[in-house]
């Protein structure tokens, strides 16, 4: 019998994206987002919510054109901004399945994107937000992913697989 090794899927609302920067620049506004989650097609391998709610902090730098930064749930997250459009990617590469004698194992690469839109509405002193959270999973080329396959009795209900939040939200005063 194969022995697996779960792979801890994280979410970007969890945190636990910090790559050690420390926030910097010009705050441009703390705000109250919620998610609600329209996919998952991951099944069991990711904990996925039906609503999340986090306070962000976001940033701009204004020594480095186009870099902004991003506090949420204490951990800080460097990314781009273009105008009113922020984003923040991070990938990592996880084992699933250890490769054994006969079996080359399963490997997957995991992407996070954190994309929000600032505006400002007429009619408004408070900006609000609005944007997504994404997390794609999929098998690192040369992988042999069916056993963590559902059908299969692992945890994934399909690979590649996502898990998607549509953001939206309101500026704390």
């Amino acid at each position: 019998m194969r022995q697996y090794v779960l792979v801890t899927m994280v979410v970007l609302i969890g945190g636990c994206w910090d790559n050690g920067e420390t926030e910097t620049g010009e705050l441009v506004g703390e705000f109250e987002v919620g998610g609600a989650l329209v996919e998952q097609s991951c099944g069991n391998a990711m904990d996925a919510s039906d609503r999340i709610e986090i306070d962000v902090a976001l940033s701009v730098d204004e020594d480095a054109t186009g870099r902004a930064y991003m506090d949420a749930s204490g951990s800080v997250f460097v990314g781009t901004v273009d105008g009113d459009e922020y984003e923040f990617q991070v990938s990592q590469s996880s084992t699933v399945i250890q490769s054994s004698t006969g079996y080359e194992g399963c490997y997957v690469t995991q992407r996070d994107v954190f994309y929000v839109l600032v505006e400002t509405p007429d009619d408004a002193t408070a900006r609000t937000v609005s944007g997504y959270q994404m997390t794609e999973i999929e098998p690192i080329a040369g992988s042999d992913c069916s056993p963590a396959l559902s059908v299969s009795g692992g945890a994934f209900l399909a690979l590649p697989c996502r898990v998607e939040y549509v953001l939206s939200g309101d500026e704390i005063l």
